[in-house]
């Protein structure tokens, strides 16, 4: 939200915000846990990248589809 508030509605603007805001959680996640876990590299956490990736795209191409509808 901040990043679109902040440069405007380009597509890619949008699809930085939303890589950031993925990139975010995962460091938050991961120096959570690797205070628990006491390890400092994650591989496990790669197999929910392309999910997550498919999820970011799913959610933009929706977004986009519904605004244009919105307008109509």
């Amino acid at each position: 939200w901040l990043l679109t508030a902040l440069f405007g509605q380009k597509i890619y603007i949008q699809i930085s915000a939303l890589i950031l805001g993925l990139l975010l959680c995962y460091l938050c996640g991961w120096l959570w846990y690797s205070q628990f876990a006491q390890i400092r590299f994650l591989p496990w956490c790669a197999a929910y990248i392309l999910p997550d990736a498919a999820k970011l795209a799913l959610a933009f191409f929706l977004s986009r589809r519904l605004k244009i509808q919105k307008h109509q």
